[in-house]
């Protein structure tokens, strides 16, 4: 009896594995379908990131969710900015279209409504992917083609997602004038000692301030990138522009400012005792010298231009047969600023009028008048501003899918 009844947990387990595997407990229902196996889910999946479909098959691939898909049913006129994902079975393109943010295409037929379309990015990235063609429904607004495939006249599609120029440098604020030199003083009679002193010298003028240099003007932006994917029996020619922004201008150096005109030489004291000078021969104050006028101060310099925007990475693949002429493409850097143009100098001023001297009214010992100051020298002329650098030029990669 021990022995089976230290055998008989053993047995219970063993019997419970064995009804298991025969059978005995129901499977667990099918969960279906996992929502990543949808096909349609899938293909707008795969549309957010466009670069990494251009190099593949991808029409084949994602024909089932494409199929799918309610929007690449549909027939859409562009009549606004685009932005984000834009699917549509026949996407009709007006003469210009404009781009408010990065924007991904994805068309069974693109339909132009003239032999010429522009797509202004405004620093904006796109990628065209078109399923089918490039169709032309000639000019104005009449019906789309209704055929399935390409019908290509020659067109041009163009497309910039150039940067945007920087905004330009400050003008710098012109000097200050320069204040006026204060007269000398007159000089006043003392009989009682018998002084009779000479008038004062006139004080010399201001300087003019300087210009102010102008400011460096700011750099141009990115340019957007270009993702092209070109359709079986295509006819169209691209021009393909992912130019970096100009380079903002330097800013106008500030003008000098004129200089501050020399004050007068005060007039001598009349001599006006007639005992000093019968004593002691003391004459009349002489005339006050005048003051210099203020040098002109010197223009400001232009600023510096901004440097030019980096370009974009341009990458188009085409199918076999396509001619590669017909794709034009530019990612150059975006070109420098123009350096600011210079501050004019300021002018120079006179210097101020000697004084006259005393009279004598007794001796006739009048007093000698001063001397004139001397005029300012103008200022000097401010430099260019330097041209700024041109920015890095991007990426262009043309291949056959």
């Amino acid at each position: 009896m021990d022995i089976i009844a230290r055998w008989r947990p053993l047995v219970i387990s063993v019997l419970t594995v064995v009804a298991v595997c025969l059978g005995g407990f129901p499977a667990p229902a099918s969960a279906g379908p996992s929502q990543s196996d949808d096909p349609a889910r899938v293909a707008r999946q795969r549309l957010q990131d466009p670069a990494s479909l251009v190099r593949t098959n991808w029409r084949a691939v994602l024909a089932s969710g494409l199929d799918r898909l309610p929007e690449l049913r549909t027939t859409v006129s562009v009549t606004e900015p685009l932005r984000g994902l834009v699917l549509a079975g026949s996407l009709r393109l007006p003469e210009t279209v404009v781009l408010a943010a990065d924007t991904t295409i994805v068309a069974r037929d693109l339909v132009l409504t003239g032999p010429r379309v522009t797509i202004e990015g405004q620093g904006h990235s796109l990628a065209l992917l078109t399923i089918d063609g490039v169709q032309t429904a000639g000019l104005g607004t009449g019906p789309a083609p209704t055929t399935t495939h390409t019908r290509q006249t020659l067109t041009t599609i163009v497309i910039n997602t150039s940067g945007t120029q920087g905004s330009a440098g400050y003008d710098g604020p012109n000097g200050f004038f320069g204040y006026d030199g204060f007269d000398g003083s007159d000089g006043q009679p003392y009989p009682a000692g018998c002084y009779f002193p000479n008038g004062g010298r006139g004080q010399n003028g201001e300087n003019g301030g300087n210009g102010v240099d102008g400011g460096d003007g700011h750099s141009g932006t990115d340019a957007g990138s270009i993702t092209l994917d070109i359709p079986e029996g295509a006819d169209a020619t691209y021009e393909l522009i992912a130019k970096g922004g100009k380079g903002g201008d330097g800013g106008r150096g500030g003008d000098g400012a004129e200089g501050g005109r020399g004050g007068n030489g005060g007039r001598g004291a009349d001599m006006n005792d007639f005992y000093c000078g019968i004593l002691l021969g003391t004459p009349a104050g002489n005339g006050g010298d005048g003051g210099n006028g203020g040098n002109g101060g010197s223009g400001g310099s232009g600023g510096r231009g901004g440097t030019g925007g980096p370009g974009g990475s341009i990458t188009v693949t085409y199918p076999a047969g396509f001619d590669t002429a017909n794709i034009s493409p530019d990612a150059s850097g975006g070109d420098g600023g123009t350096g600011g143009s210079p501050g004019f100098f300021g002018f120079a001023n006179y210097g101020g009028r000697g004084g006259g001297g005393g009279y004598d009214f007794y001796f006739g010992m009048d007093g000698q008048n001063g001397f004139s100051g001397l005029g300012g020298f103008v200022g000097g002329l401010g430099s260019n501003g330097h041209t700024g650098s041109i920015g890095t030029s991007g990426s262009v990669s043309i291949t056959e899918r």
